[in-house]
């Protein structure tokens, strides 16, 4: 029995990661509670010693994405295209990020006019070089742990970006009794920097308890309030002249989170419009060509790769690496890095 226990407590410290991040996925109540109080510290104790690192190391080689799904694995069969057929979305050569020709839909929420945010170039508060680096600070729940590693390892290629990443796992901007990221954004601002990305809201699907009214959510309400909650992060960050980049959350697969999604990415880009020093940038086309929620994309050679995990919130490694290369041309291009 000594040596089940053991081995069973050896195998949750190499898989601690994978544990934290399976408790985003549960809804908010005693389960999610009870398993994040031993997840969390098992965590921290396999960090520590690192014994997350055989883990990573296997699921870099095998290309795994965070919870463990192949991005290599084949996709399923589709039906063959008859000769002179319209390809399928996400079926072209074109590579991923770059722009595609507008299409004519029907506008869903939040998406109209353009991002918001200073014109890429415009009125930069220094020049970037390797004496003194652009200092890049990665924040957000776990939505942006993967992505984080994947753009800070594209673009810090020749000393001129010095990075930092802090993720807070289980969070969001709906239960800041449970993380509050209001607090956490003055933290993050004592922090030196040029430049935050902020990826948050794969946790907040969720109703907002507010000056001791319950908001639905999604309502008009609950996205007046969401909005201002990411207004005064933003404030908070920007305080210092820093520039902001704010992602969008990319299209899930249930429709109830979709509804959660459209209404949080309406709030964020709201908030992001009425500050020059922050950037929106709205991703949700880039994974629902067709405005449908696909797990396979071009990866840009032909390829179809799996780029959402089998939560189908989060991104698998190819789907990070597909954000990771349009945020990696925005800074590059704003921050005159070439």
């Amino acid at each position: 029995m000594v040596v089940v226990l053991a081995g069973l407590l050896l195998a949750a410290l190499l898989n601690s990661r994978a544990m934290v991040s399976a408790t985003d996925n549960l809804s908010p109540g005693w389960r999610r509670t009870t398993v994040r109080a031993v997840a969390v510290p098992l965590d921290v104790v396999g960090r520590a010693l690192r014994l997350d690192r055989p883990r990573a190391a296997l699921d870099e080689a095998l290309g795994r994405g965070e919870d463990g799904s192949s991005s290599d694995a084949v996709p399923p069969p589709t039906a063959p295209r008859k000769a002179g057929a319209t390809p399928r979305p996400g079926a072209s050569a074109r590579p991923p990020g770059a722009s595609r020709a507008p299409r004519k839909a029907a506008p869903r929420p939040g998406a109209s006019g353009p991002a918001a945010g200073p014109a890429p170039g415009a009125g930069l508060p220094r020049r970037v070089s390797a004496a003194e680096p652009l200092r890049l600070l990665v924040a957000g729940d776990s939505m942006v742990e993967l992505l984080g590693r994947t753009l800070v390892n594209s673009i810090d290629d020749d000393g001129k970006v010095k990075a930092r990443i802090d993720v807070k796992y289980g969070t969001g901007l709906v239960r800041l009794d449970a993380f509050d990221w209001l607090a956490h954004a003055r933290d993050l601002a004592s922090t030196p920097a040029d430049l935050t990305l902020v990826m948050i809201g794969g946790n907040d699907a969720q109703d907002i308890s507010a000056r001791g009214a319950r908001l639905e959510m999604a309502t008009a309400k609950w996205q007046a309030e969401y909005a201002r909650r990411a207004r005064q992060v933003m404030t908070t960050l920007t305080a210092d002249g820093r520039r902001v980049v704010w992602v969008g959350m990319p299209v899930p697969r249930s429709a109830k989170l979709r509804r959660a999604f459209e209404s949080l990415n309406s709030a964020v880009r709201s908030a992001a419009a009425g500050n020059r020093l922050v950037t929106y940038v709205d991703v949700w086309a880039d994974f629902a060509p067709g405005g449908r929620y696909v797990d396979y994309l071009d990866d840009g050679s032909g390829r179809e790769v799996k780029v959402r995990n089998r939560d189908g919130i989060h991104l698998a490694r190819p789907g990070a690496e597909l954000l990771a290369r349009k945020l990696r041309a925005l800074i590059v291009k704003e921050w005159a890095l070439d």
